[in-house]
């Protein structure tokens, strides 16, 4: 810790290799995301003045890993594999299961991440890998590796959470291919407090479609990955 008049600055750090997801995400308001182990790490410098914790004054990084997870109250495998038919859900909501563990409830704040439980009528599920690396700077955390994947799907976010104006930034949810490219993308936008879920799109998409189907056709089948992080595609 270092003191210069009135001005505070703490050093965090922690390495917990057996953490439990369900309390980790309990404690936060979240007690009905995900439950198992995995490993949480952090390194964080904060900085206090008079003592106050100035917005953006945080730096470090925040890490949550884990596989073989449960869901118990939504079958995350059965929702996302029919969810090009159905589109029962906000793909948005799928974001909370990467925001709840490393960031808690401040970046939660109103999201409705339960109306994914109440719009798919529940159901127990498992996640077989999952990722959620944050890095923050002058109190502003990106997303740098986040994803999940059951049996046959992969999610990832990416974007950026502003501590600072309490707003989300870029926020991206997406379905993937194999390669990482997205077959589906929601954002989310606004403050903590009323988040909004942009509108859906979607390679399938009639509009897009052709567009997107025509380009990747002149570029030879290839696209631009959404996610190139450390969690692979399931097989």
């Amino acid at each position: 810790m270092d003191a210069a008049g009135t001005d505070i600055e703490y050093r965090i750090s922690l390495k917990a290799p057996d953490a439990d997801f369900g309390k980790l995400t309990g404690s936060f308001g979240a007690d009905r995301l995900i439950g198992g182990r995995g490993d949480l790490s952090f390194s964080l410098t904060v900085k206090e003045k008079e003592g106050r914790i100035l917005p953006g004054g945080t730096d470090g990084m925040v890490s949550l890993r884990g596989s073989d997870l449960t869901t118990p109250t939504v079958d995350l495998e059965k929702v996302l594999s029919s969810y090009a038919a159905t589109q029962e859900f906000n793909l948005a909501d799928v974001g909370a299961y990467f925001i709840a563990g490393p960031l808690g409830s401040a970046a939660l704040g109103a999201y409705r991440y339960g109306d994914l439980y109440y719009r798919t009528r529940g159901g127990q599920g498992a996640i077989r890998q999952f990722v959620s690396r944050w890095q923050i700077k002058n109190g502003i955390a990106d997303a740098v590796d986040c994803a999940l994947a059951t049996r046959t799907i992969r999610v990832a976010l990416k974007g950026k959470l502003d501590f600072t104006t309490e707003r989300y930034d870029g926020i991206t949810v997406a379905i993937l291919d194999e390669r990482g490219c997205a077959k589906f993308t929601q954002g989310i936008s606004g403050p903590f407090g009323s988040p909004r879920a942009g509108a859906l799109e979607s390679l399938a998409g009639p509009v897009l479609s052709l567009y997107r189907k025509a380009e990747r056709f002149a570029q030879g089948g290839k696209c631009e990955p959404f996610y190139r992080g450390s969690l692979p595609h399931p097989r």
